[in-house]
């Protein structure tokens, strides 16, 4: 795959748009903080990012998600509060979320991750998890880079997998998984409902919205919910990133 070839570029020019989005929206603070007595907010944010807002109306207790993504959002919850349990300052539980859009020669998707504060005493870089949708844990976005479970692609994603801004524009990277992992990319399409095809973030094999508009508002409608989930606000200033090394695990 060639990142100068037109249609990659016109792929790009789009997940860019989209990144800018998430960055205004879900990257406008650092940190949602949570205390470990508000599992409901925090299970919601959880499914907001891993699946976009619910298809179903009234369903369960997450407000419409499916079964399998019930699982799915408990599943990571509980793994977010147990890593962070010990060390947490007063109870909370701190998260970001991250999307990477990817791809591949058949198909183009976006991958949430969730982004963890592990000590609360330390917000430094060394001291944030990622967490994908399938509950793997990467104790540093480098190795999220080298040891995730994509499929061979083209990624941008924001730089060091923190969202944030230079002159009003959000700051990204290009990069490529290399690996040869069999997941199924229907897995990672969770975005897919949000009209993202409208900025050309699907594969042309799934059914897609072709109606701009309809895309937009579709896209509009998503981020309001983004902003309107109801969570504690951290205010932390933004710091400086490096690159770090450290081990991945599969919990």
């Amino acid at each position: 795959m060639n990142w100068e070839d037109e249609e990659t570029l016109a792929w790009e020019l789009a997940a860019r748009e989209a990144q800018q989005r998430f960055c205004e929206t879900w990257g406008n603070r650092k940190w949602d903080v949570f205390l470990q007595s508000e599992r409901t907010l925090l299970e919601a944010r959880v499914g907001l990012a891993l699946f976009g807002p619910p298809e179903q109306q009234n369903t369960n207790k997450f407000s419409g998600y499916k079964k399998k993504q019930v699982k799915t959002i408990t599943k990571l919850c509980d793994m977010i509060v147990r890593k962070t349990r010990k060390y947490a300052n007063f109870g909370q539980v701190k998260i970001s979320c991250v999307f990477v859009s990817a791809k591949s020669v058949k198909d183009r998707f976006t991958v949430p991750l969730i982004r963890v504060l592990k000590y609360d005493y330390a917000d430094e870089v060394c001291n944030h998890r990622f967490f994908d949708s399938n509950c793997y844990m990467f104790r540093s976005w480098q190795h999220f880079l080298k040891q995730n479970k994509l499929p061979q692609c083209l990624i941008l994603y924001p730089t060091n997998g923190i969202y944030t801004l230079k002159d009003g524009k959000v700051n990204l990277s290009r990069g490529e998984s290399k690996r040869w992992f069999s997941t199924t990319v229907a897995t990672l399409r969770p975005w897919g409902s949000l009209g993202l095809s409208g900025f050309g973030l699907e594969s042309s094999r799934i059914p897609l919205v072709v109606n701009p508009v309809v895309a937009g508002t579709a896209m509009k409608s998503a981020l309001f919910i983004a902003r309107t989930v109801s969570t504690k606000k951290s205010m932390v200033v933004e710091g400086e990133t490096a690159d770090l090394e450290a081990d991945s695990e599969e919990l």
